[in-house]
């Protein structure tokens, strides 16, 4: 089914990544010009920032459609030998929905045939090769009706709209099958792999998750209360005092889940190669309005060499809106 999904994503996204190693280090903080590099690395440990002009990699990122048939990838890789003086790096997504979960067959096919892939474009001379993980909490319930329903629990809303793909971020099931899925995709040989921006709420078919049993009850473990979902909705709306303080701690709950994922999947990507390098995709901070952001804690717990800051805009089909992205990925 994914196959006939692929067939209908033409899109090509070509961008840009100003957090690439091996480049010139750019003066982000106050630090005198000379202790530039100290001061990076002492706000973010495992994260270099680069400049523009000097530190821009001209990464091509594709869909399955352009390398999961014989026949569209090797007329991919025609018009990559033809213009690959303007492609430093190539990135294969190793998914076309935006719902983590997929079967285990499925798994395996696209596995197997990527890591085909990625060997024959280092053949082909291309030195950094890597993956783009699409879903990992998910995005919405995309193809609901003919996907594949996940296994384990699923995001609840705070009205108790219950998602049938989207992932609840502390369901045992889930966090499982997600170490899973990276480690079936680190033996496919990537320099690299990057966590796309799917890490908030709202913007999803549940908005303001997760409010399922066991998150619920898991807070009230950590904090000592007793909420029902209904009830602890009801406290988070207190414009109070208390319940300023009540979403303080809920913010920081789901944070923490977050971080928590993160970690999982640096633990299981380091178990099958250590010299992959991680990489964590951010978007702009509207989307996290609810949950809030921690892109730092996030891009430790991953132990990412490589952030990218984001947010819609990929095309330019309404020009002005770049204004929009500009001022987000400068708040990010």
């Amino acid at each position: 089914m994914r196959k006939v999904i692929s067939v209908v994503l033409m899109a090509v996204m070509l961008f840009s990544m100003t957090a690439c190693a091996g480049k010139s280090p750019m003066e982000t903080t106050s630090a005198p010009a000379g202790d530039t590099q100290a001061a990076v690395e002492e706000t973010y440990p495992a994260i270099s920032v680069y400049e523009n002009g000097e530190g821009v990699k001209r990464a091509f990122r594709m869909f399955p459609y352009y390398w999961l048939t014989d026949e569209a990838f090797e007329a991919t890789c025609e018009g990559l030998l033809k213009y690959g003086d303007v492609v430093d790096e190539v990135t294969l997504f190793c998914d076309n929905m935006h719902t983590p979960y997929m079967p285990e067959d499925e798994l395996t096919e696209y596995s197997t045939i990527l890591n085909v892939r990625i060997a024959k474009l280092k053949e082909l001379g291309f030195s950094s090769v890597g993956i783009n993980m699409l879903p990992t909490l998910g995005q919405g319930d995309y193809g609901t009706g003919w996907l594949t329903t996940a296994p384990y629990q699923t995001a609840v809303g705070h009205d108790g709209a219950t998602s049938v793909n989207q992932a609840c971020p502390r369901a045992p099931g889930y966090l499982e099958y997600i170490a899973h899925k990276y480690e079936v995709y680190a033996a496919t040989d990537p320099d690299f792999i990057w966590v796309d921006d799917d890490f908030r709420t709202p913007d999803k078919t549940v908005d303001y998750f997760c409010f399922c049993t066991n998150c619920v009850d898991t807070f009230n473990q950590k904090y000592g209360t007793q909420f029902t979902r209904e009830t602890l909705v009801s406290a988070l709306e207190r414009n109070d005092e208390e319940g300023q303080d009540l979403r303080r701690k809920w913010s920081s709950y789901n944070l923490e889940a977050y971080e928590n994922i993160m970690a999982i999947i640096a633990d299981a990507v380091n178990r099958v190669d250590p010299e992959i390098d991680m990489g964590l995709m951010v978007v702009h901070l509207q989307a996290n309005a609810y949950t809030l952001s921690d892109y730092r804690g996030m891009a430790e717990a991953l132990r990412a060499k490589m952030v990218r800051p984001g947010g819609g805009v990929h095309d330019e089909t309404t020009a002005n809106s770049i204004l929009s992205k500009i001022f987000g990925v400068t708040h990010q």
